[in-house]
């Protein structure tokens, strides 16, 4: 068995003159083996969503990493040299783009951080395997600001220092071919048993896990991904079969001037076609109004490119054949006014920051977009999807809205541009106590690569967030107008994170049970007490912080409080308000009254707080200056 096992992968044994070296692999049998590892994570999807409750049960994990792993799989399927270094070098790049939530950001983190460590080598030793398994374990951890154990990185952990321990055990064993591949297996075996037995421990570590009886979702997904490089070993190139037609499809490419970037469309848009009738949908374009289009690929997945002003009519219409994912949405007028944009320093946030458009405009701001899941639909927040549209969809569908983190490569596409043109980026996020957002900022910060020594990038945590997050936005807009380098902003946010605020009520407790941000027992209590929750932000969390009982001027008591809370004197200059509204323009009004005599912005609320608070909900954020 062994024996034939390794004339089927002849490949990986080393040639008569590494005779006396451990056997090594080819880049062409670790691209296959991480594909195999990719493919067994997509088929566990919808389990993977069934065991996710933490940190929240919001049941994403699994289309999270599924989505990170389609990345990896169009990376390995890239044309590319046969060398260990450029199979990862390229692979890494689309994962790190692609990846979605926690769980596929730490992944792809993971993924990184091995092709960093192979980067340079023709082929992969069982040496430079430990080696690149231990510093793929150290990246991962090194990414989180907080780790938490019993998670996806605890497994990690578990599974690299088992496979350095065995790997290295095992250096002085006889030096046939075939005993020198079974090193390879004996180390791997022991290694996944390592990880198992920590995925088994998880439930012990977190008591959100034990509650539920499950493992650790993203942890169990690692595994997954494990178990699909040990079929690998077992079945050889039938474990790795992913998609082959689409490496031969003919690339198709409409009769349009693909170079030219007209002013008359707004948005460079782009999405993958998964099993598209390529030859109906390319007529079937010419009914839109658009141009830049290039449709590559084949039946089986194509990619979609096209400037369009409504790019929600390029995705409906390209899901009539076939199913849509990876869309993608950049706003080319505001790139072209931020070349205008004479600020040494550039503002970016992400979109969970509630900002008026005017405002954000005048002052150059760039936001970068959040995802939001009804079911199986995708949407780009405020892009593919507005406020508005949302809380009708809302209000109407009962489906649990799911809100994901924008892809690492969204934030390194924008701050790479914006670098074009500025000496320095600086991104306010989400806090990350609530959000991957600001991990995937920085891990996006890492890769860009500055054409000069004195460009920087700097990511700051907000530790709050819609209008809260939103407030300090906006004074760093101002500050980067007024002429002040990045580091006299951030010391400036730094003073003033302190005296920033974001409060919520929240009228309707369902919506937020729906997707496992709220308690469930909580909804009868908002329903027949009228008990309205008020909920505050505290070192960088939402914790509740009162409850409004009855309706009767529910807004106003709202405000009053937050104005009693924070202690606010008439007439004090200090102070800007910002009022967020989730389609209730009525009660953010009569709150905008209370605050008259403050400096007092009005928005619609954003998905940042609204997708999870639900409609009719108030947001309320301060900022002492």
């Amino acid at each position: 068995m062994v024996d034939a096992h390794c004339r089927k992968l002849r490949t990986v044994i080393a040639s008569d003159s590494e005779r006396k070296q451990t056997a090594s692999l080819s880049g062409a049998v670790l691209r296959a083996a991480f594909a195999a590892a990719a493919k067994r994570v997509i088929e566990q999807r919808d389990e993977l969503n069934r065991i996710n409750v933490f940190p929240v049960p919001d049941g994403d994990t699994g289309s999270n990493l599924a989505f990170t792993c389609a990345a990896m799989l169009r990376g390995l399927h890239e044309p590319h040299a046969d060398s260990v270094g450029a199979v990862m070098r390229t692979a890494a790049l689309q994962v790190i783009d692609g990846a979605r939530g926690n769980s596929g950001a730490i992944l792809a983190q993971f993924f990184y951080g091995f092709a960093q460590s192979t980067r340079e080598l023709p082929r992969l030793s069982l040496d430079a395997a430990r080696q690149a398994f231990l510093d793929a374990s150290a990246r991962a951890r090194a990414a989180l600001s907080e780790p938490r154990e019993g998670t996806i990185i605890s497994v990690m952990q578990a599974f690299s220092a088992a496979f350095a321990s065995a790997s290295k055990a095992s250096a002085d064993r006889a030096e046939s071919r075939a005993s020198r591949f079974a090193r390879w297996r004996e180390a791997f075996q022991t290694a996944l048993s390592a990880a198992q037995q920590a995925l088994a421990k998880t439930p012990q570590q977190l008591r959100e896990l034990q509650a539920h009886g499950v493992v650790d979702a993203g942890a169990q997904g690692f595994v997954y991904f494990l178990t699909g490089m040990q079929s690998f070993m077992r079945d050889g190139k039938r474990a790795a079969a992913v998609d082959e037609a689409v490496l031969g499809a003919d690339y198709i490419a409409m009769e349009h001037d693909v170079l030219a970037v007209h002013e008359h469309y707004r948005y460079c848009s782009e999405c993958t076609i998964e099993h598209a009738d390529v030859d109906q949908l390319k007529a079937a374009l010419r009914e839109l109004p658009l141009d830049s289009v290039v449709l590559a690929g084949g039946q089986d997945r194509a990619r979609l490119h096209a400037h369009i002003d409504n790019p929600v009519q390029l995705f409906e219409l390209a899901a009539r054949f076939g199913t849509v994912s990876a869309r993608k949405a950049e706003d080319m007028r505001a790139q072209v006014r931020s070349a205008g944009n004479q600020a040494r320093v550039a503002i970016v946030c992400d979109t969970a920051a509630d900002l008026p458009a005017d405002l954000a405009d005048q002052l150059f701001v760039h936001q970068v977009p959040v995802r939001i899941n009804f079911g199986n639909d995708e949407f780009i927040d405020r892009i593919t999807l507005s406020s508005h549209d949302l809380y009708l969809r809302m209000r109407a569908d009962a489906t649990a809205v799911r809100t994901s983190q924008p892809p690492t490569g969204e934030f390194r596409r924008t701050f790479d541009r914006l670098l074009s043109h500025h000496d320095s980026v600086l991104c306010l996020n989400l806090s990350h106590r609530l959000s991957g957002t600001h991990q995937a900022a920085k891990t996006a910060a890492n890769f860009v690569e500055r054409s000069e020594a004195n460009k920087s990038i700097t990511v700051f945590d907000t530790f709050n967030a819609s209008a809260g997050q939103g407030l300090l936005v906006l004074h760093a807009a101002e500050l980067a107008q007024r002429g002040l380098n990045v580091q006299q902003i951030e010391a400036e946010l730094a003073r003033l994170k302190p005296q920033a605020h974001t409060f919520a009520m929240v009228r309707d407790a369902r919506y937020g049970a729906r997707g496992g941000r709220m308690p469930k027992w909580l909804v009868p209590i908002n329903r027949w007490l009228r008990a309205r929750l008020v909920l505050g932000s505290h070192d960088g969390k939402i914790k509740a912080a009162t409850v409004l009982w009855g309706e009767r001027e529910l807004a106003k008591r709202f405000a009053v409080w937050v104005r009693k809370r924070l202690q606010l004197q008439s007439g004090d200059t200090r102070w800007r308000i910002m009022v967020g509204h989730c389609d209730a323009a009525d009660d953010a009004g009569a709150i905008a009254a209370v605050f008259a005599d403050l400096d007092c912005l009005v928005v619609e609320a954003g998905t940042g707080v609204g997708a999870h608070a639900g409609p009719g909900s108030l947001v309320l954020g301060a900022l002492r200056r």
